[in-house]
């Protein structure tokens, strides 16, 4: 069988590059757009990354601040500055970078985060008070953490 032939190079066959192109003026850029500022600070390129920490830390400090009240709290206060930061750098970004939502969202969620741990630690305080007032009031009545019917004493306790 024989394998077609195909040319090496067009330029021998006859085939012709065309029209010569237009060459397009260099060093001229796109004239000004109205209504957009120019050059004060608008940044083209990138997203508002500051915007995705505030969205961690503020789901961070919603999760810690049910877990561990106390660095739910810190973290939800530097989710909550992040937050603001994220809200303000987004302005010099183009409106599709900016990240509006993740920033709003990890303030919101800081914001409940700090509540939640400052209740959970509330709770935790209460507790513990609580408890603290039945082991005193078994010890008084002359039953020790070891007796046996500490843990009923307690309970008694607590349920009155």
């Amino acid at each position: 069988m024989n394998s077609p032939q195909y040319p090496s190079d067009s330029s021998q066959q006859g085939f012709s590059q065309g029209p010569a192109q237009p060459a397009y003026p260099t060093g001229q850029g796109y004239p000004d757009q109205p209504g957009y500022p120019q050059g004060q600070g608008v940044q083209d390129q990138g997203k508002n990354g500051t915007a995705l920490v505030a969205l961690i830390l503020g789901i961070a400090a919603l999760i810690l601040g049910f877990l561990i009240a106390p660095l739910g709290i810190i973290v939800g206060i530097v989710g909550l500055i992040v937050a603001i930061i994220a809200m303000k750098k987004g302005k010099n970004y183009l409106p599709h970078n900016q990240r509006r939502g993740m920033s709003l969202t990890g303030l919101i969620l800081s914001i409940i985060g700090i509540i939640l741990g400052a209740v959970m630690a509330a709770v935790l305080f209460f507790a513990l008070q609580a408890a603290k007032e039945g082991a005193d009031y078994c010890e008084t009545r002359g039953i020790t953490t070891d007796d046996p019917g500490f843990q009923k004493c307690l309970e008694d306790y607590l349920a009155s």
